[in-house]
């Protein structure tokens, strides 16, 4: 059913709106939508052969004059996602989400004072649109990541933090876990776990303090069952700061860390002032950097001194 399907999406979108990849364990279905003329999102469709699933995500184009929010572009991905599962799967879903698409979503369904707000912030769409680009590239090699499997629990995901204080840590990290290893009892996942973490440890004797600046950094590796059994390394540098080292081993690689933060990535200023200290930083997901803080110590309110009090008050000061 779905070969015909993306025949009859063929038959009907152009090559520069619709682009398919066929990989091993999935078909990847990226389908480019103008809501107007300064506004592109792309729509991707990730069908997964293995438990017949489809992800669907919504990304802001790197063409597009404008950008969409995140939550504009979350509205749009759970509107699909909610006529995607109510299409029956005899009825090519993919087809009539994209149909629904086209005669749905518009300026008048985003917002059309978002888009007039966003175009108004011109000023910033330089430095916005490099980001965006960035994640757009950093969401595509997480798509190829995740869709990665592993023969038993034998992909590592290793988030390390950029301080100097943590590479001793993450040396005995790597010991101790090889030594634990021993005790896998299935031989082929044992020898699969110990590539890995031999492949990490080489990895990193080539890396200097650049490459660990200035948010951290994130190693993917394992043995891809898919490509022969053969070492799949892959080094991202953090989009966020990752505070503490995080070692993950499983049947698939751990980028939640990364997607959750990439879903929220607007950074906010934080001033806070009281009657007694004063504290600024900065919010960007759940990462909350600390920039300044200062305490100080006021003088109470003058009571005593009658009528005279107000100049002893000023005195004071």
């Amino acid at each position: 059913m779905l070969k015909e399907e993306i025949e009859a999406l063929e038959s009907v979108y152009s090559s520069d709106e619709l682009k398919i990849s066929n990989k091993i364990s999935s078909v990847i279905i990226k389908y480019w939508f103008n809501i107007n003329e300064n506004i592109q999102i792309l729509i991707s469709f990730v069908v997964n052969f293995g438990d017949n699933n489809t992800t669907i995500s919504v990304l802001n184009s790197d063409q597009c004059k404008s950008q969409l929010s995140q939550k504009i572009l979350q509205k749009i991905t759970k509107q699909l996602n909610e006529i995607f599962i109510e299409t029956d799967k005899n009825d090519m879903p993919i087809f009539e989400t994209i149909s629904y698409c086209n005669n749905n979503i518009d300026a008048q369904y985003v917002g059309y004072n978002e888009i007039q707000q966003n175009q108004s912030n011109n000023f910033h769409s330089e430095k916005k649109q490099s980001n965006d680009n960035d994640d757009n590239t950093l969401f595509d090699e997480l798509d190829e990541i995740k869709n990665i499997e592993g023969k038993g629990t034998n992909l590592i995901s290793l988030y390390i933090p950029p301080k100097q204080s943590q590479k001793q840590r993450l040396n005995d990290l790597l010991k101790n876990e090889m030594n634990s290893c021993q005790n896998i009892k299935d031989r082929s996942i044992r020898n699969a776990v110990k590539n890995a973490l031999s492949s990490i440890q080489n990895k990193l004797k080539y890396l200097n303090n650049k490459d660990y600046s200035p948010n951290g950094l994130v190693i993917f590796c394992g043995e891809n069952r898919e490509n022969k059994n053969r070492i799949f390394i892959k080094t991202i540098s953090s989009p966020i700061y990752i505070s503490k080292l995080l070692y993950f081993c499983g049947k698939k690689f751990n980028t939640e860390k990364l997607e959750e933060n990439l879903l929220n990535n607007n950074l906010y200023g934080i001033i806070i002032i009281n009657g007694q200290e004063i504290y600024i930083g900065t919010k960007c997901g759940k990462q909350i950097n600390h920039l300044y803080s200062k305490s100080v110590k006021l003088p109470k309110k003058q009571k005593k001194g009658g009528s005279r009090s107000k100049i002893y008050q000023e005195s004071r000061l």
